[in-house]
């Protein structure tokens, strides 16, 4: 019994230190799978090998409403390419986030599985958070806060055009 309560106090102290760690570039990061708000899945296989954009946000957000103009544009000028882009939302009711979508006419996939992906890239601690995944799995880019336009519209850098 003594034993069990060592290895699970031990297992306690690795997942706390573990959920501690802050994301920095060059981390390797295994994504889980991803629920999109449009009904697909994007596991990991999917996502192997292609870069990965993530972007957390949210409705209420007055930085955020200034960023993801620029996601928008990033997504239009990218959709020929392998470059993933996910905007996951974190509003608490995911109809406002909808609506607010809607309203501002944005196309890019949208995920309110905010749990899935904060396992993988840590808790949010502020908005936007713009994480670049390269296509080896590791951390390219990680911003916290409003970045501006042309340093969003570089990220395209990291996909390849699928036009021959």
């Amino acid at each position: 019994m003594r034993r069990l309560r060592q290895l699970l106090l031990a297992g306690l102290l690795f997942s706390l230190l573990a959920c501690s760690h802050a994301l920095q570039v060059g981390d390797q990061v295994q994504l889980p799978e991803i629920s999109l708000d449009n009904g697909q899945r994007l596991n990991a296989v999917s996502l192997r090998n292609k870069p990965v954009l993530i972007v957390l946000w949210a409705s209420w957000c007055p930085y955020c409403a200034r960023h993801l103009p620029y996601l928008e544009k990033l997504y239009q000028q990218s959709r020929n390419s392998d470059l993933q882009i996910i905007a996951v939302s974190i509003d608490a009711e995911p109809a406002k986030a909808r609506a607010y979508l809607q309203d501002k006419k944005y196309h890019f996939p949208v995920s309110f599985d905010v749990v899935s992906i904060e396992r993988s890239v840590g808790i949010v601690r502020g908005l936007p958070r713009t994480i670049l995944i390269d296509r080896h799995g590791r951390v390219a880019v990680h911003e916290l806060g409003e970045i501006f336009e042309e340093d969003v519209l570089a990220l395209q850098r990291f996909a390849k055009s699928s036009i021959p």
